[in-house]
């Protein structure tokens, strides 16, 4: 939109995903006071950004029938601890809803060993083994 991309950083993508959000929001406005004289109900205008597609600054911005964003993601691997260096090793497509890896790339984990689904002494130290008594 405009000719213009922001570039990657925390601050950016805040910035970029509140006007995206903002222009979001005008159109369904817009679309919504072109409908119906005077000044629509929120819920309707809130309504009317559902099932929605557009592109952004931040990309494509997909709402689903919830009103939930849904967006694409990349998992990053740090493949050089000395120089700090990262490849991206899987990709989430959200329209797709299908995860895929990057070819030839693999997850590297701390220690070589993948780690548990859940920590030895659970989440919350819930697991007695782990409850020291006094």
């Amino acid at each position: 939109m405009f000719n213009y991309t922001i570039e990657d950083s925390l601050m950016n993508i805040i910035a970029g995903g509140f006007y995206d959000g903002l222009m979001l929001y005008t159109h369904a406005l817009n679309e919504t006071m072109s409908l119906s004289a005077g000044r629509p109900p929120g819920k309707v205008v809130t309504q009317r950004m559902w099932n929605r597609t557009f592109h952004g600054v931040t990309g494509i911005v997909h709402l689903d029938e919830n009103g939930d964003r849904e967006t694409d993601f990349a998992l990053w691997d740090m493949i050089d601890t000395n120089t700090s260096a990262f490849q991206i090793v899987l990709v989430y497509n959200s329209s797709e809803e299908q995860l895929s890896a990057n070819p030839g790339t693999t997850l590297h984990w701390l220690g070589g060993v993948r780690p548990r689904d859940v920590p030895f002494c659970g989440f919350k130290n819930e697991n007695p083994v782990c409850v020291t008594s006094l």
